[in-house]
């Protein structure tokens, strides 16, 4: 188990084989570009569709590559499939690890859930599984942190490390036999967001900005629950508005879980499924 920053939250590994990538260099050399097929289930929700979307943001950014997105009716809605070049619908493979779940409690089976993912590589290609979206965007920041060197250090923009990398470095990731899966230890991770400049003094504005990063972070810190203190913000209904409007659609293409932290801890947990 291991504590972050102090906060309540552990995430258990085990890595069932992993290799060292050997190093290329930097990409001062863009003369090799690979094209690329990213795959993603016909029944993708938007949590996929944004994990795709952060694969590729990311990916682009670190190595002379081109994606194209693909939809395949042979994945389930929580895979993905990375390949070098194209690649027919029929030979990509759903994932078969049940097995290796760890049992959680019955009453946290439906929120929050499960929060696991593996993925594996080999001949040129990056299979990925989650037990649900938000699972499977937090294997593809694990997969960016492995494959490209990304690090997501803190909420700040300045502190996230996206560094430029030549396509051979993916070549032989991709191309190396690798495997990895991860399940989270604690049911619940999160971190409670009070008073952030909406509590006694009233002319003090609430960073919207800064909270929309914090959830940027927090996904990446694989949290998923989201904890606001209702008494700080709900009794400043025009913070508040703005908080449900700018930062719970951030929550919901994550798929973080919002708590609600009332008077005397007693909290209320929120899936949600839409921001309204």
């Amino acid at each position: 188990m291991i504590s972050l920053q102090g906060k309540a939250c552990c995430w258990g590994m085990v890595l069932i084989m992993s290799s060292v990538l050997p190093s290329v260099g930097l990409a001062s050399d863009d003369s090799e570009k690979l094209a690329l097929t990213l795959m993603h289930s016909s029944q993708s929700d938007q949590v996929v569709q944004f994990a795709v979307s952060e694969l590729r943001h990311y990916l682009v950014r670190v190595f002379p590559v081109t994606i194209t997105i693909q939809v395949a009716d042979t994945l389930r809605p929580y895979e993905l499939h990375l390949h070098i070049g194209d690649l027919k619908e029929s030979a990509v493979q759903p994932l078969e690890w049940s097995k290796r779940l760890r049992p959680i409690k019955p009453c946290h089976r439906v929120v929050p859930g499960v929060d696991a993912f593996l993925w594996r590589t080999g001949n040129g290609g990056l299979s990925l599984a989650g037990t649900g979206g938000r699972s499977l965007l937090y294997g593809v920041y694990d997969v960016l942190e492995k494959a490209a060197d990304c690090g997501f250090c803190t909420l700040n923009p300045e502190d996230e490390v996206v560094p430029r990398r030549p396509a051979a470095n993916l070549r032989v990731w991709l191309d190396g036999r690798k495997e990895s899966f991860e399940q989270a230890a604690f049911s619940f991770r999160g971190r409670w967001y009070t008073n952030e400049g909406a509590g006694e003094v009233r002319n003090e504005k609430v960073s919207i900005e800064r909270l929309r990063r914090e959830v940027d972070w927090f996904a990446k810190s694989r949290d998923n629950v989201f904890i606001l203190d209702n008494w700080s913000y709900t009794r400043h209904e025009d913070i508040w508005t703005e908080i449900r409007r700018q930062v719970f659609p951030e929550l919901v293409r994550r798929g973080i879980i919002v708590d609600e932290g009332l008077a005397a801890w007693e909290v209320e947990f929120k899936k949600l499924d839409d921001p309204r």
